[in-house]
């Protein structure tokens, strides 16, 4: 009987030191300032443009895709990420009116057009686009675009 509750005792601080080793290291990563990757809505309608910004960000932010402007609409609900690279020339709803109609604005937004007017530029200013991006252009200047809104965030 003694061997039998010693065995349990031995159990049951291992289980107690487990559940308190794992608390406090919850707690330390909780105020160390590591925090959580980011994450990108990549919502153009090319696909060339897609992968190639995927390649470029999957190290740095938990990227999703998408090529439909209804798409980008249920997924910037869902998953309200904190980048969001769009085309303004998506099909069945146009980056503009998603971003006009949305209830979640990210906090960066960079959108991408093909063509570029003051009526453009005033009304993505106005759906809280932070960069417009007249295409063709390279990833690299997308890239260093995001970087230098990401510095003055």
């Amino acid at each position: 009987m003694f061997a039998f509750c010693s065995a349990f005792v031995q159990f049951f601080s291992a289980f107690v030191g487990c559940i308190l080793w794992r608390g406090v290291l919850l707690f330390l990563y909780s105020i160390s300032g590591v925090e959580k990757m980011k994450t990108m809505l990549i919502a153009v309608c090319s696909k060339i443009i897609t992968e190639e910004l995927v390649r470029t960000f999957q190290n740095e932010y938990v990227v999703y895709t998408c090529n439909r402007g209804d798409d980008a609409q249920r997924l910037l609900l869902e998953l309200k990420p904190d980048i969001l690279i769009i085309s303004l020339s998506l099909s069945t709803i146009t980056g503009l009116e998603l971003l006009q109609q949305t209830e979640f604005v990210p906090p960066i937004i960079l959108a991408l057009t093909n063509y570029l007017s003051d009526f453009v530029v005033h009304e993505a200013q106005a759906a809280g686009v932070d960069a417009l991006i007249r295409l063709p252009c390279s990833i690299d200047f997308i890239s260093s675009r995001l970087n230098r809104l990401l510095l003055h965030q």
